[in-house]
């Protein structure tokens, strides 16, 4: 997804003249097509990312919509103050882009695992999240995010992801339905490229199950609120992210349904805290965790059939 990232930034580039970006001396085999067609756009700011951060926030004061390129975890964790005082406070339209998202690093080890980002990121009031599942969501997200020029935090994977469309969808602020009826009774929400496990976890559930969920990827965090009128009908939900299960879409889920007076259980899946020491590829991790698609049809299944007995016994 990196390199679709460039790709849709390049292209963009060439129509309008003032996007800029911005690298923590990282990216090389990826960055190239943007910085040879637009070198005068283009800044590697050096291994240090709250100076990275500082002067994208400098460069958009004079009218730039910036984007500060580096691995999840380091424009994140290193620079929050930098990102919550120099660009949110002023309204600035820097975009965060944060590569490897969740456990795409998975063999670096914990310090590149970016699973409590999301949490980290939605805590700053006016930023708005992007965790598209694929390129065709990306160029969706990108699309928006330099025609709303605001500050932005775009999770991206890092490469190779499965694509869950084969179109750009429309309307990503009301969530994206990959599958189920209008009037489902059970939701499954994920965003990112878990996605892709999530929608073979569903399609391989049980008919009378299957049949009654409506799967919905979850590129825009601020969809779910537009999805609150959905899940009035809803009998339970379904979380999936590669993060903790606190602090992101689990959580973004548990809040609307509050401040909408609504009563459904909810489960969340997330890389699970007890992990932290698993070091290997990312499917190897996500097996860890249980976020491959059988373990999510699993718990799927199991969450669906307990609140459907549940309901059936009162």
């Amino acid at each position: 997804m990196r390199n679709d990232f460039i790709r849709e930034l390049t292209e963009a580039s060439k129509v309008l003249d003032d996007t800029f970006l911005v690298v923590g001396d990282l990216g090389y085999g990826v960055i190239e097509p943007f910085r040879k067609s637009f070198p005068e756009r283009f800044l590697n700011s050096g291994v240090a990312e709250q100076s990275m951060i500082g002067i994208s926030a400098g460069i958009a004061s004079q009218g730039a919509s910036v984007f500060a390129y580096s691995i999840s975890n380091f424009p994140t964790f290193r620079a929050l103050e930098q990102i919550r005082n120099d660009v949110v406070a002023h309204s600035l339209p820097v975009t965060i882009v944060s590569v490897g998202a969740g456990l795409g690093y998975g063999t670096l080890g914990y310090t590149h695992h970016a699973v409590e980002d999301l949490a980290i990121m939605r805590a700053i009031a006016g930023l708005a999240i992007y965790s598209p599942a694929d390129s065709f969501e990306l160029t969706s997200a990108m699309r928006r995010i330099l025609s709303r020029k605001e500050p932005a935090y775009l999770r991206l994977g890092k490469g190779g992801e499965t694509p869950l469309h084969d179109s750009v969808p429309g309307n990503p602020e009301q969530g994206i339905a990959l599958s189920g009826p209008e009037d489902a009774e059970w939701f499954v929400l994920s965003t990112g490229s878990i996605g892709v496990n999530a929608a073979h976890a569903v399609s391989s559930m049980a008919p009378e199950i299957r049949d009654r969920t409506r799967h919905y990827s979850i590129p825009i965090f601020s969809a779910i609120k537009t999805l609150a009128h959905d899940f009035r009908n809803a009998r339970g939900i379904v979380s999936v992210e590669e993060h903790r299960p606190s602090g992101g879409l689990g959580s973004v889920i548990l809040e609307t349904l509050s401040e909408s007076s609504l009563r459904i259980p909810v489960k969340r899946l997330g890389v699970n805290p007890g992990k932290t020491k698993v070091v290997g590829s990312q499917d190897y991790l996500l097996s860890q965790h249980g976020l491959d698609a059988s373990s999510l049809r699993e718990d799927f299944e199991v969450f669906f059939s307990q609140i459907a007995a549940d309901n059936k016994a009162s």
